[in-house]
């Protein structure tokens, strides 16, 4: 019996491309296509796994139901999401979510470590200079 050279789409089965005895360009299109048309299960893995990887106890459909209680706009700076995906500000400390707002609110957020009074001079420092 002849080793096969290709798989059942024509793809050459090179060792580069074969991973467990199964084609990787295959697996990539494979994947690609159920991502195309199951965007929101992806969405709802992809929020899952990331918020599960940081111990945050928290799901994609508590996520839509805190969409929804916020009208789909950011809880800090009150602007929409639009297509954004929103960032779950947790507290550090707890991992409990406080709210979801844009990647850009919750950078400012961590950058002052969680501290109202740093956040308060900030906004008086931009005051005084005009900001």
């Amino acid at each position: 019996m002849a080793k096969k050279t290709h798989c059942k789409r024509g793809h050459p089965r090179t060792p580069e491309n074969l991973r467990s005895g199964h084609c990787k360009i295959c697996r990539i299109l494979t994947v690609k296509s159920w991502r195309r048309d199951n965007p929101d299960r992806q969405r709802a893995i992809a929020y899952n796994g990331a918020w599960r990887q940081k111990g945050i106890d928290f799901t994609f459909e508590e996520a839509q139901i805190r969409l929804r209680k916020q009208n789909f706009c950011c809880d800090l700076c009150g602007e929409p999401f639009n297509e954004e995906t929103p960032c779950a500000d947790h507290d550090h400390k707890t991992k409990k979510v406080r709210a979801l707002v844009h990647k850009k609110c919750n950078f400012l957020l961590g950058q002052a470590q969680d501290k109202p009074w740093l956040l308060r001079r900030a906004a008086e420092y931009l005051e005084r200079h005009g900001g």
